[in-house]
């Protein structure tokens, strides 16, 4: 621990000033081993080894000097590129089912059994880098091996990370120390800090396996990344500190975006950005480069802004930006309210008022009506229910919208139809029918008409029409007659007969009709005159 003591002396200001480099200096001394605690910019090389079937593709030889392993479970000195791993070597190393990228379906990530001799076992080259600039290179890290292995013994992984240029000048270096076992996988981040020379773009990162060889030092690797590191940018609402708010479709509220910075940048430019996909894809929004942002409202949509700043100069290279947290405002739709529309209705009628679109609702109506329900059902509508029905639907969102109905109880017409009930065969008479404006008959057969109130009916059998009557508020009543048609009589007193003297004979008889009555003449000689079938003698 250090301990610096002042003495009041006249050498104090000295003291002090020598204090102050002193605490100026650990920041840059310890961040040699750490990760960026400023603000990061999106990463400019990001190597996650791709994804698909096992075995992934092969690294190559400049990359490392490895040997490509086509299977699991790689030997000393060998690697591959896998999307998971099962039971490698009496299950002394653990299983991982999928990369660092939870989710990352398929994703590969480099499966390394470490030689025997320490060495690099991961070389590459990173163009397209901003000159003067600060990095944060970050690299994800797994000890594959299980506590219990090697007989509760083994060798664990022991890591150099070297940033240089392409001629060698070694920019900055970082070490692991041993990365320990643990009873599950846990990827950790491994990373450090460097910043690029001028008129320098391109660098090369380096790998080193310090451990030796034997039982262990095993690792998987993924997500490698070099994203810009500078001081640490805040963006907030107002002054309130929200980093988030929500509105609905049709507030026309405007959003005050700042942003602060600490100090590092000497000529620091600014660019407030959005992104309508969730923050994967940023678009610069035109002359947004101050420290604040009046955000007008917008359309119905999740929108993510934050703040990017760099140094002056490289704005205009989105690889050399740092960036603030995330702000998200969400504007959310009003419910699309689907009412049915009532109107004009009939005395008595069944009438249903129905709403979708919404997770609640709220209807009010005359004589103090209310309900909660998505539908409501009348029966059997009556004038006291008339009037305007108004409802306000509300989505999950809390945002609200709202319509109404205007429910109009017309009378009912009284149906009324007179005619003879009964008439001849091949006889008519005339119906009539009161009470509407609009007239319906059926069935047709035997009508002269369907449309008109009065018809004349014809009907060869004994029929009952129906008429409904409809009044001008398209309101109906129906009403009933049934016209008897009484069938001709019809006589046929059979074939000529026969006999001998004294010996009878039957007639035979046969009538039809509705209602018919019959009698032989002359009934002389006939054992009955009013039977179809009669001895005659």
């Amino acid at each position: 621990m250090w301990r610096i003591k002042f003495d009041l002396q006249p050498r104090m200001d000295l003291m002090k000033r020598l204090f102050l480099l002193f605490l100026a200096m650990i920041p840059g001394l310890m961040g040699h081993a750490q990760l960026c605690t400023g603000s990061l910019g999106d990463p400019v090389v990001h190597i996650n080894f791709g994804a698909g079937q096992n075995p992934g593709t092969p690294r190559n030889v400049a990359t490392t000097n490895y040997t490509f392993f086509q299977s699991d479970c790689p030997n000393d000195g060998w690697y591959t590129i896998r999307n998971n791993t099962v039971n490698c070597f009496g299950n002394s190393w653990h299983s991982l089912s999928e990369d660092h990228t939870a989710g990352d379906g398929n994703g590969y990530f480099m499966l390394v059994n470490a030689s025997f001799q320490p060495g690099d076992f991961y070389v590459d080259t990173v163009k397209d880098l901003c000159p003067k600039t600060t990095y944060e290179f970050a690299a994800w890290v797994v000890n594959v091996l299980k506590p219990t292995a090697c007989q509760n013994n083994g060798i664990d992984p022991n890591l150099t990370f070297t940033i240089e240029t392409t001629n060698g000048t070694i920019l900055n270096t970082y070490n692991s120390g041993d990365i320990p076992e643990s009873p599950i996988p846990v990827w950790k981040q491994y990373g450090l800090f460097f910043e690029t020379p001028a008129n320098t773009t391109t660098i090369v990162i380096r790998l080193k396996n310090n451990a030796p060889g034997g039982c262990g030092n095993d690792l998987a690797l993924d997500d490698i990344t070099f994203r810009p590191c500078g001081p640490a940018v805040t963006a907030t609402i107002g002054v309130n500190g929200d980093t988030s708010a929500s509105v609905c479709q049709g507030d026309t509220t405007s959003f005050l975006l700042t942003s602060a910075h600490s100090q590092g940048y000497s000529n620091p430019v600014f660019q407030w950005q959005v992104s309508s996909d969730g923050g994967t894809t940023w678009t610069d929004i035109t002359g947004a480069n101050q420290q604040t942002y009046l955000r007008k409202s917008t359309v119905p949509g999740d929108y993510v802004y934050r703040m990017s700043v760099a140094e002056s100069g490289n704005i205009g290279a989105k690889s050399c930006r740092i960036a603030s947290n995330n702000i998200a405002i969400h504007v959310n739709p009003l419910p699309v309210l689907q009412m049915s529309d009532v109107a004009n209705v009939c005395l008595g009628s069944r009438v249903v008022l129905s709403a979708s679109g919404g997770v609640s609702y709220q209807w009010t109506g005359p004589n103090g009506f209310t309900s909660t329900l998505d539908s409501i059902t009348f029966p059997a509508i009556q004038n006291s229910d008339q009037g305007i029905y108004r409802l306000i639907a509300t989505s999950d969102k809390g945002c609200s919208t709202n319509d109404s109905t205007d429910i109009r109880v017309n009378p009912v017409p009284t149906a009324l139809v007179t005619g003879n009930d009964h008439i001849c065969e091949g006889a008519s008479t005339a119906l009539d029918a009161s009470g509407g404006t609009k007239y319906a008959w059926s069935p047709s057969l035997g009508l002269s008409s369907t449309i008109i109130n009065n018809p004349s009916a014809s009907p060869k059998d004994t029929t009952t029409y129906k008429v409904v009557v409809t009044n001008q508020f398209n309101c109906s009543d129906s009403a009933n007659i049934t016209i008897y048609v009484w069938k001709k009589p019809v006589a046929n007193a059979g074939a000529d007969l026969k006999t001998k003297e004294g010996i009878p004979v039957v007639l035979d008889g046969i009538v039809s009709g509705t209602d018919v009555e019959f009698f032989w003449s002359p009934p002389a000689f006939l054992d009955r005159a009013d039977i179809l079938k009669p001895k005659a003698t």
